[in-house]
């Protein structure tokens, strides 16, 4: 569709061979003292002077404007910018794209003059995302209480974990934490580890949210072992110029998910191995009611309170253990320490789940409890809810039909000890 690039050049052709943009119009600096802000200075011929004089150089050239006015007639490219029942479209599409394309130089290039390639890299993003049917980007979530061995563990495509470098931790600051303070300044040290989640969607159908994937990450952690992991503000950044975006730039988005629980620690191996459990985890979708557990189970480390943590866990477990008109108190006894021990190891797995029945029933019944009984529990619960969802999973993926009423069906067997150490000998007793 664009035949215009020659003619791009042309206009932005002389500022490129004089080296820099007359009187200096943007330059960038950068404060140590101050948090590693960056400050733009538009100095004493403005940014906005440079575009109307590239404006009238643009608006001249025929092949430019063509294509604007095809691109402006185009119906998915109005919606795309709210342009539908708009008065001079085609006016209104040239001058956005020419303001953001200029920017979207001065933006990518920081210091002058931009090169030739740097122009046409620029136009050829340009190009693609108006004439291309999918939108991209990037989030940068923080990782809060998690260290690796490993600086970079790659998860799935679109999913990376790696060490922030100390540039980013700088615009974390700068970006995200909307200004400097020494407080500010120490809770961004403390981020080591952030997610890299890129996104993308197909045009006019309903925008995918990186938070999707936050939420997926977390819970394949969690899953793999203990500690408590969780999320601080995150911000997007486009991979590829886009329109209607400041180029490069990044949003807030503030969702915290908060710490409960001990710091999360990857060893090199463990790393290794966590790659293999996320291709088991997500191997095929989980059954409705191990979802579920999964969710309350997640719930569970955004309670602060021991108590609501422990309701959280136990909520967890009637979605996996209980059928519709079960007893619930009886069956979450007989039937966790038949999935999680040996016959030796069952009388103590059945004593703790009897004590957090007890205590779930006096907490969410208003009736009095011993709180230090709570904080002392709920890591059994926590440990306890992890490995029934695990076992559950390989259970509904084992078991002939795999449907939660088979793996309760299997888990009530008096055979189960043998069925167990003959399906899962790799299982230990907890």
């Amino acid at each position: 569709m664009f035949g215009a690039l020659d003619d791009i050049i042309v206009v932005l052709r002389p500022y490129v061979l004089r080296g820099r943009v007359p009187k200096e119009p943007v330059t960038e600096a950068r404060s140590r003292k101050e948090g590693g802000f960056v400050h733009y200075h538009y100095h004493r011929r403005s940014y906005a002077d440079l575009c109307g004089r590239l404006a009238d150089q643009w608006h001249h050239l025929p092949t430019v404007r063509a294509a604007i006015e095809r691109l402006a007639s185009d119906k998915d490219v109005q919606k795309e910018f709210k342009l539908v029942g708009f008065g001079d479209v085609a006016n209104y599409v040239e001058t956005q794209i020419f303001d953001q394309f200029i920017y979207a130089v001065f933006r990518r290039t920081r210091r002058w003059p931009p090169t030739k390639s740097t122009v046409e890299q620029l136009f050829s993003e340009f190009e693609d995302y108006l004439l291309g049917g999918t939108v991209y980007y990037q989030a940068l979530v923080p990782l809060e209480n998690f260290e690796c061995e490993s600086r970079s563990l790659y998860i799935e495509p679109g999913i990376v974990v790696r060490e922030l470098c100390k540039s980013e931790k700088e615009e974390l600051l700068t970006r995200v934490l909307s200004g400097w303070s020494l407080q500010n300044a120490m809770e961004v040290s403390s981020f080591k580890f952030a997610a890299t989640i890129e996104v993308s969607w197909k045009k006019g159908t309903i925008q995918l949210h990186h938070q999707s994937s936050v939420e997926k990450l977390l819970t394949g952690l969690r899953l793999f072992k203990t500690g408590g992991i969780g999320t601080n503000v995150a911000y997007k950044r486009e991979i590829r110029w886009q329109p209607g975006h400041v180029v490069g730039g990044g949003e807030r988005h503030a969702f915290t998910l908060p710490v409960v629980g001990p710091k999360y620690r990857l060893s090199v191996s463990e790393a290794s191995e966590l790659q293999t459990f996320w291709l088991w985890l997500y191997e095929q979708p989980l059954s409705a009611s191990t979802a579920v557990a999964v969710r309350w189970f997640n719930h569970g480390y955004q309670d602060w309170i021991p108590a609501d943590r422990l309701v959280s866990f136990v909520t967890a477990f009637e979605s996996l253990f209980l059928l519709p008109n079960d007893k619930k108190g009886k069956y979450l006894r007989s039937r966790i320490p038949r999935l999680l021990a040996d016959a030796a190891g069952r009388p103590r797995v059945e004593k703790n789940v009897g004590d957090l029945w007890n205590l779930r029933s006096n907490i969410v019944h208003a009736r009095p409890y011993s709180e230090a009984l709570a904080a002392a529990l709920v890591t059994t619960a926590e440990d306890y809810v992890r490995e029934s969802i695990r076992r559950f999973i390989a259970l509904e993926r084992t078991v002939t039909a795999s449907s939660h009423l088979d793996a309760i069906r299997w888990i009530d067997d008096a055979s189960v000890d043998a069925a167990k150490s003959k399906l899962f000998p790799q299982w230990i007793s907890l």
